[in-house]
């Protein structure tokens, strides 16, 4: 964006890269892609425009997205670099070239919150001529040497005006944490710096903005261009099992949580009773298990299985189906009681890139609950989405059906859920949380009835952890068969009908 003072007042989406289209992996593991190639860097260009609709002030940001057609976008770690430039057709009183770097909450009910910024000045005209000999010392120095790029230069002040062409590039890393207070008798302790978050009908937005301010003196309108660029913390989940591991890498099935003990976390078993076509009366139970650690990369699936047992074969396969099971991945966004920063006008911080002094009023309570949690009921103040859901098989080799300790027919039915890729990462900054979990549905099916209202209420709930990276060692394999995507949209649409009850807004 380019103004000449003012800023939009609505951050952009932040996202970075397009869907993929659809995948089709077959039943068996899918193969291994070969390295990835790093993506070229392109170059953002924002630019102030004069009456004749040419730029006389271009701000180039380099980064690794997609397209220059996206906003820049930065992993924690990777520098915002580009350069300032300027071409100015007649002379222009000009006093100084300032960057500043910041990351901001924004809400649409209260001030807005800078929880980090920093600024580094280009020029300005107490560093002389911008063409001087000494002038490259102060375009080139990065954010740690800008004091002794000020000591080498000349102090004779620049007393004439601009004309003509100047560059000046740049070079800031964003600190992996700022300093917040998140209550005003305690002392700034070191938090993790949030991803950006910005989506429609959101309360309040995470949002990262570097500007170019031209200054000009008294009496004088300064310009300013720049743009939001998204950021992305680094997060790597713990690594699976040895044995998971080695199913990835030599792409053979997974093996389940009988030979893979250290791989699954298992949940209590839960009884489920219901009517089948009206009028017989039968008692499952059902035990749940997902793939530990319980810390997913996005873009990845999440190995599932459901194990069902019960003494009426007929209706073990008629109510307990694939298309019948349902569990989503729901993102739950909270901004705390009170989720106003109490100093939103808070000064900047220091030339080193110290974080701003500030506090968060009235922090969400640490805590938490254990899983798995019956029927959860919880606050409707809480943003709610569901935002993935899981895709259900059995096996073809006969293997799913078998009788337990107690003489019952027995289902196993493996599933994945696949963890979009543009999903912001698990966050906990102050009061304003993003966290993940997976929620399991009662079981659909025509012609069953359950007895127990409660029943009809989710039957487990359990947080997980969404990461940017992938475990070290061997990537996650996708073992769903051809035409999950329709089976995924059909669950997704059951969650998207009007629900009153814990989790759902009304």
């Amino acid at each position: 964006m380019g103004d000449d003072g003012r800023s939009a007042d609505l951050p952009p989406s932040y996202s970075s890269v397009r869907l993929a289209s659809p995948r089709h992996p077959s039943s068996s593991p899918r193969t291994s892609t070969a390295a990835r190639v790093p993506r070229r860097p392109v170059e953002h260009k924002f630019s102030l425009n004069d009456s004749r609709s040419i730029p006389w002030a271009t701000l180039t940001v380099i980064s690794n997205a997609a397209s220059s057609a996206y906003l820049p976008s930065f992993f924690e770690g990777q520098p915002i670099s580009g350069h300032f430039e300027l071409n100015l057709s007649r002379p222009e009183a000009v006093q100084a070239i300032i960057i500043t770097v910041d990351g901001t909450i924004v809400a649409t009910n209260a001030p807005h919150f800078t929880f980090w910024d920093y600024t580094q000045t280009l020029w300005s005209n107490d560093m002389g001529d911008p063409r001087g000999p000494n002038a490259s010392g102060s375009n080139y120095a990065g954010p740690s040497s800008s004091t002794s790029a000020l000591s080498q230069i000349s102090l004779t002040k620049h007393q004439t005006k601009l004309n003509g062409s100047y560059c000046w590039p740049f070079s800031i890393t964003l600190p992996p944490k700022c300093d917040i207070a998140m209550k005003s008798k305690q002392p700034p302790t070191p938090v993790r710096l949030p991803p950006s978050f910005s989506e429609k009908g959101a309360a309040q937005f995470i949002n990262y903005e570097i500007n170019v301010r031209i200054r000009r003196g008294p009496l004088r309108i300064d310009s300013k261009v720049g743009t939001h660029f998204g950021y992305t913390p680094r997060m790597r989940p713990p690594a699976p099992s040895l044995l998971r591991r080695l199913s990835y890498q030599e792409g053979s099935a997974l093996r389940g949580p009988e030979g893979d003990p250290d791989g699954w976390q298992s949940f209590p078993t839960i009884p489920i009773r219901g009517k089948v076509f009206g009028n017989r009366i039968i008692e499952a139970f059902c035990t749940f298990y997902i793939a530990l650690p319980l810390s997913y990369t996005r873009g990845t699936p999440i190995p599932c299985l459901l194990s069902v047992a019960c003494s009426d074969k007929q209706a073990l396969d008629l109510v307990f189906t694939p298309a019948s099971t349902s569990v989503h991945l729901f993102r739950e966004v909270s901004y705390g009681a009170d989720d106003t920063p109490a100093s939103a006008g808070a000064g900047p911080s220091s030339a080193s890139g110290s974080s701003t002094s500030a506090y968060l009023r009235n922090p969400l309570s640490n805590a938490t609950t254990s899983s798995p949690k019956q029927a959860p009921k919880l606050a409707l103040r809480k943003a709610r989405t569901c935002v993935a859901s899981a895709v259900w098989w059995t096996r073809r080799d006969n293997a799913s059906c078998d009788v337990d300790g107690e003489g019952r027919a027995r289902l196993r039915i493996e599933g994945e859920l696949h963890i979009p890729k543009e999903l912001p990462p698990s966050f906990v900054f102050g009061p304003f949380k993003m966290k993940y979990s997976l929620v399991m549905l009662p079981f659909f099916a025509t012609a069953f009835e359950p007895i127990n209202p409660a029943d009809k209420e989710p039957v487990f709930l359990t947080n997980i952890e969404i990461a940017t990276q992938h475990a070290y060692g061997s990537s996650p394999r996708s073992y769903a068969p051809p035409g999950h995507e329709t089976q995924s949209a059909a669950h997704q649409q059951r969650v998207t009908k009007p629900m009153v009850w814990g989790l759902y807004n009304e």
